[in-house]
């Protein structure tokens, strides 16, 4: 049995509550507790994070790139093992919907959409300039990655519009895009919603956005999407220890995955 005490950090747990000097009990790969003080009479091993940041490991549910193995800022496993729950494929018609470990599809508005709903897959429609009456008539589950592909016409309203007005995910790759284009994003598209994918999500952490809301976007969002339990992608009582620390410049530090300092 592994078990660790981290204290004297500040906890993003997520996109609600954060525990400004807290502690967090762990135990064989799994939050027991987390505290707003550090607990005086645990005896256990004790590592003190002298006032680092802690925030959710990423979810990357990126459509051109796996994580590279070693950088220990994604939860790996997630994406790379037989027991995959969130891997992302560029375009429906080259998966296998017989392929267990498929459970997110990128289409576009000539894919017959009803065996892949069938197996359960979460249907994301971009690089389309499909216009909204159309879209409507698609079951789909999230708009991406918005921006790519797709162009803007006022008068014939496509997938840009239809992201910045309805309650669907919205995937957004914000590698090299202006401040004044993620910033429609981001007061447009509901916080519980928007979905930051890439291999850049570090660098996405050092942008002008708060803490709380970038782990919901890192993380918590894309946990919720895929139909994950609610405790996945948030810190809390019961939850994966799969967490990233950070300093103060939000430079980071380590991360702590499956129960390990990667």
């Amino acid at each position: 049995m592994s078990e660790v005490m981290f204290i004297n950090c500040q906890i993003v747990a997520d996109e609600r509550k954060t525990y400004l000097n807290g502690s967090i009990h762990v135990r064989d790969g799994k939050i027991q507790d987390i505290y707003h003080s550090p607990k005086k009479d645990y005896k256990g091993k004790v590592i003190d994070l002298k006032g680092l940041t802690m925030i959710p490991a990423f979810f990357s549910l990126d459509t051109f790139s796996v994580p590279q193995v070693g950088t220990g800022s994604y939860l790996r496993r997630d994406h790379l093992d037989d027991k995959c729950l969130g891997l992302f494929k560029d375009y429906v018609y080259d998966l296998d919907i017989e392929d267990d470990k498929v459970r997110l599809a990128l289409i576009n508005e000539d894919i017959d959409t009803e065996a892949l709903k069938a197996k359960g897959i979460k249907l994301v429609l971009g690089h389309s300039d499909i216009t909204i009456d159309k879209i409507e008539k698609l079951d789909v589950d999230a708009i991406g990655p918005l921006f790519y592909d797709m162009s803007f016409d006022p008068y014939h309203p496509s997938l840009i519009s239809y992201a910045l007005m309805s309650d669907k995910y919205v995937l957004l790759d914000t590698r090299d895009l202006p401040k004044i284009t993620l910033d429609l994003a981001i007061k447009n598209i509901r916080k519980d919603r928007l979905i930051f994918i890439g291999d850049h999500l570090l660098d996405d952490m050092k942008c002008d956005i708060a803490l709380s809301d970038l782990v919901a976007y890192t993380s918590t969002n894309a946990h919720d999407l895929l139909g994950h339990p609610k405790n996945n992608g948030r810190l809390m009582r019961g939850s994966k220890a799969d967490f990233i620390i950070l300093d103060k410049e939000r430079n980071y530090v380590l991360s702590y995955i499956g129960g390990r300092v990667c």
